[in-house]
């Protein structure tokens, strides 16, 4: 009995304790390592991130990983970064639930706050290699417990950065345990020596005393004692320092120096890097020296002069030499003529400078032993080898070349190269970068760069807005980058010496029309003799058509990318092409590949150099409007049955039946090519004939059903259309007429209105006629007149004669007055038969009229015209 309840008893304690470090445990994640923790690791472990959790305390249960094949043991770097510990007590990674402390390599608890680090808190950690405790709250006085960092025997890398030292005596010797310490990280502060104590770190080589941020380094004098006892060190950092002196025995301890990095230390400038370099004059060890910006920004540019750099050039293993951000404007020449640099510089950079034209550009030639010099930033509207460009007088020599380039045999000899130089170089320069420089330059004529060891040339971002002319000189050249110089015209003769290119890129301009076919068919010749480049950009140039042979010389390119242009169809041959891995043509405004093209590259995946490879041949279509239609399908079936990689965004889509469809998987480019095939794009020219003849046959119809309406409402249509302007219809006599009778005559009949007509009805009978000769209003059409006349007269005299029945407007003038008389409900007309004509030759209408209109026929015997004005007269006032 006594047994069981002690058993009970353990089980509920153990189910306790569980319960409670299982409630405690913070929320952390597990991570793969970085690729350098990743190696230190022996190439497997994981990595526990509990970072940003304000966490007041050290945790004493960390989650387990579930998936342990893809998290393979141990536990290799522990980041508690960003917490609120304040304090780190004893034993803080001591039977810690899943977490076995002696495997750690790497622990972060930088910027947690940590003012005080207990004696025994990093006990267990044997194996650390790694330890961040920077941007806490560390002082010298009272922040280390005694002998804390002994339990740390293996520890290589300590980062004490952005803390709080102000001498570094306690600090020293708690870090003089550290047998096995190769890299110290801590800012150098005013008063800081590195004391007896730090000479046990004789494992030391690399020494970080560099500020991130203002104020985290201050050292304004670097005094001759201060590295006394860390004469191992290999690499030394102080940049952002706000250092101003360094005192010229400084650095005279350090015996295997390789390189030294004052940079950002804007009040040293060159004459305290010069007392600085005193120290280390003849150093055979020293390789890369970084001065960037150690002069003041607001301040006037500057000339390096050979007083600048009397210690410098006694350095007889400098190879990196950096001068970038120094406001240099020219070199004294003396540097270069003769040869002042140390003659195993190799890599020079002078980036972010202020560099123009000077003397001293005539003997750069003389800088023989530097491979790389990168001149990029300069910050010019010019060219600082075209001295002509500033006045600037010439010597005698370069008056004569200018003189001999001019003549007339020059141009003539050497395959139209200039035989002398306009840029000298050294023979040695094989890489030269001169960027974002605003260099403004129009290759117009021949020109010649003597630079025979040159390989690499970037002047990308750039003003070199025309290539219309040969460069010679550059035999060797394998790498271009013209890229982004707003260049508009290109000619292949700026090529035709350039043949040992491997890399060109020119994208980023503005080579659309020169590159376009109906520009002089330059583009089938441009890369003439372009049989070595393996690499070609001519992304965002505004391209929408090339040449069908442009390509045609590039049988070894490999890469090719056109993204970002306007090519709508393409066109192009890359039949020559032996073995093109990869073609870029996203951005553009394709709607599918051609046959043609398509062919190509299923061809490339059997030739030699595709063998062996799961992915040898990629296209990239991405953001270009590819089409779901039948004219499309067959290249819709090429990108899902090839083996040819074809790219595409998430989001790119195309419309079919107003839905987007996407094409990223080969599921859905399935579903795609079935509703094409099996709906849209089955034959249906049945249907298309059936309603094609179909509609001929409605068209046919209506069109005879309203030829024949509008034949038989001609007139009335006419008239509806020139009384559409009528305000008002009257009915009756509701309105008064301005006119008694609208006379309508054929021209023969004009001297008789004129002369008997008119005077007798309107003088004796008191009538007023509207006569077309008499009351037609000017300005209007004839059309209108009539319709005007007709509209406001009571009635309408028709004079019949056989002219009246030939005219035209006589028919126009009978048949308006009958629609009136339609439409206006009145008996509007009375027909004068003005002499007798046969009735077989009287037209349908006016039978129609003489059998339903009131008629008169104009007397034959003189005595009888009294009696028939008196009855026109009675028929016109008749209502």
């Amino acid at each position: 009995m006594v047994i069981r309840l002690i058993s009970s008893l353990a089980v509920l304690c153990s189910c306790f304790w569980t319960s409670s470090w299982t409630a405690a445990m913070p929320d952390c994640k597990i991570s793969h390592l970085d690729d350098k923790s990743f190696v230190e690791c022996g190439k497997k472990g994981y990595a526990m991130l509990c970072d940003h959790l304000s966490l007041k305390q050290v945790p004493q249960a960390y989650p387990k990983p579930v998936n342990k094949t893809e998290f393979t043991p141990p536990l290799c770097l522990l980041d508690l970064g960003y917490n609120d510990f304040n304090r780190l007590e004893n034993k803080s990674f001591v039977d810690v639930v899943n977490l076995n402390s002696t495997e750690i390599l790497w622990l972060y608890l930088h910027f947690s706050n940590l003012s005080y680090i207990a004696s025994d808190a990093f006990e267990n950690l044997t194996q650390l290699l790694y330890l961040n405790l920077s941007g806490n709250n560390l002082h010298l006085s009272d922040s280390f417990g005694q002998g804390v960092f002994n339990p740390l025997v293996n520890l290589q890398f300590i980062n004490l950065k952005k803390n709080h030292f102000e001498t570094f005596e306690k600090i020293g010797s708690e870090l003089s345990v550290l047998k096995a310490l190769t890299v110290l990280e801590i800012n150098l502060c005013e008063a800081c020596v590195f004391g007896a104590d730090f000479r046990m770190l004789t494992k030391l080589v690399k020494l970080g005393l560099a500020g991130r941020s203002e104020n985290d380094c201050y050292k304004p004098v670097v005094r001759n004692e201060t590295f006394l006892y860390v004469t191992g060190v290999q690499e030394l950092f102080l940049s952002s320092c706000s250092i101003n002196t360094i005192e010229r025995n400084a650095f005279s301890y350090f015996t295997n120096l390789t390189l030294l990095d004052i940079s950002y230390n804007q009040g040293l400038n060159f004459t305290g890097m010069n007392e600085a370099l005193f120290g280390l004059r003849n150093s055979s060890t020293l390789k890369t020296l970084n001065v960037n910006r150690i002069n003041p920004i607001y301040e006037a540019g500057i000339t390096l002069e050979l007083s600048h750099i009397e210690n410098l050039k006694t350095l007889r293993s400098l190879t990196y030499l950096h001068m970038d951000l120094n406001k240099i404007e020219v070199f004294d020449e003396n540097i270069l003529n003769p040869y002042q640099l140390p003659s195993t510089l190799r890599d020079f950079t002078l980036s972010g400078n202020r560099l123009t034209y000077g003397n001293y550009t005539r003997f750069i030639q003389n800088a023989n032993g530097i491979k790389s010099l990168d001149i990029s930033r300069q910050h010019l509207n010019f060219d600082p080898f075209k001295h002509e460009h500033y006045g600037v007088e010439m010597s005698a020599y370069l008056r004569n070349l200018r003189l001999y380039r001019n003549s007339s045999i020059l141009a003539t000899m050497n395959n139209d190269c200039p035989l002398l130089c306009d840029i000298s170089l050294p023979s040695s320069l094989e890489k030269i970068k001169w960027r974002k420089s605003f260099l403004n330059v129009e290759i117009k004529t021949p020109i010649r760069i003597c630079a025979s060891g040159l390989k690499y040339l970037d002047v990308s971002f750039n003003l070199i807005t025309n290539l219309n002319e040969i460069v010679c000189g550059l035999d060797n050249l394998t790498y271009l980058d013209i890229s982004e110089n707003y260049c508009s015209e290109i000619q292949p003769a700026f090529f035709k010496k350039l043949t040992s290119l491997n890399f060109l890129n020119i994208s980023e301009n503005m080579l659309g029309q020169s590159l376009h076919p109906d520009n002089s068919q330059r583009g089938d010749k441009l890369f003439k003799g372009q049989q070595n480049l393996t690499v070609l950009d001519l992304s965002s140039n505004k391209i929408t058509h090339l040449s069908k042979d442009i390509f045609k010389p590039l049988t070894n390119l490999r890469h090719l990318n056109l993204s970002d242009n306007m090519i709508e169809e393409w066109n192009s041959s890359l039949e020559n092409i032996l073995c093109l891995h990869d073609i870029n043509l996203s951005g553009n405004k394709l709607y599918g590949l051609p046959e043609s093209l398509t062919n190509y590259l299923n061809s490339l995946l059997d030739k030699d150099c595709c063998k062996n490879k799961s992915t040898c041949v990629e296209v990239n279509l991405s953001s270009n409007p590819i089409e779901c239609t039948c004219k499309t399908l067959p290249f819709l079936k090429w990108m899902r049955y090839s083996r040819v990689v074809v790219l595409f965004l998430p989001n790119d889509v195309c419309r079919l039946n107003g839905e987007n469809y996407r094409f990223d998987s080969n599921e859905n480019l399935e579903h795609l090519i079935s509703i094409l095939v099996n709906d849209k794009c089955r034959d249906r020219s049945w249907v298309i004939w059936t309603v094609s003849i179909a509609c001929v046959a409605v068209t046919f119809i209506v069109s005879v059903g309203i030829s024949f309406f509008v034949y038989r409402n001609r007139w009335k249509l006419r008239y509806i259309y020139y009384s559409r302007n009528r305000r008002y219809r009257h009915e009756g006599f509701e309105r008064l007429f301005e006119n008694d009778a609208f006379v309508s005559y054929a021209k023969n009949s004009a001297s008789f209105i004129k002369n008997q007509m008119v005077p007798v009805l309107e003088k004796q009978h008191q009538l007023h006629l509207w006569v077309a000769d008499r009351n037609s209003l000017p300005g209007t059409s004839i059309a209108e007149n009539i319709i005007h006349g007709i509209y406001n007269s009571r009635k309408s005299v028709l004079l019949i004669n056989r002219e009246y029945l030939n005219d035209n407007w006589c028919d126009y003038e009978m048949n308006m007055a009958h629609i009136e008389s339609v439409e206006t409900k009145r008996n509007l007309l009375i027909v004068v038969l003005m002499e007798e004509i046969p009735m077989q030759k009287l037209p349908i209408c006016l039978l129609k009229f003489l059998r339903n209109e009131r008629s008169i026929e104009y007397p034959e015997d003189d005595r009888d015209m009294s009696a028939f004005w008196l009855n026109l007269a009675h028929e016109i006032n008749s209502s």
